[in-house]
């Protein structure tokens, strides 16, 4: 921990990392909708979640300690949970060829990184009420 930046500093730029690793993956769901004229738009929405994702992991430890710690915890829930559900939902299209379970996923991770990007840029914490 002694390679950290002094707290403010460290709170500016917990700020600056959340802020980029939820423009990833919003921009990633955004892609994904497109992904219905073709299968590349999938595969560049994947690259982008998963950048989005990779970055909160390794920010995590940066921004531990400060405002913004629970910002990153949302990021990686998130992402650990598409990991696994994505997967299964494409399992369940390709048995049942029933896009709802995805569908819903989607409009789930839209909803909580949607909300949680407007907290952050509104200046307060994830599980703040």
């Amino acid at each position: 921990m002694d390679d950290l930046l002094p707290f403010p500093q460290r709170n500016d730029m917990a700020r600056l990392d959340a802020q980029i690793c939820y423009l990833l993956m919003c921009a990633a769901l955004v892609i994904s909708l497109v992904g219905v004229l073709h299968s590349w738009f999938f595969f560049f929405s994947l690259i982008l979640w998963l950048c989005g994702g990779g970055w909160g992991v390794l920010k995590k430890r940066e921004a531990s300690q400060t405002l913004w710690e629970d910002h990153f915890d949302n990021i990686i829930f998130v992402l650990m949970l598409s990991a696994f559900a994505v997967p299964a939902g494409a399992g369940l299209v390709w048995y049942f060829e029933s896009w709802w379970p995805m569908a819903m996923l989607w409009l789930w991770g839209a909803l909580r990184m949607t909300l949680a990007f407007y907290r952050l840029v509104d200046h307060r914490q994830f599980h703040e009420r």
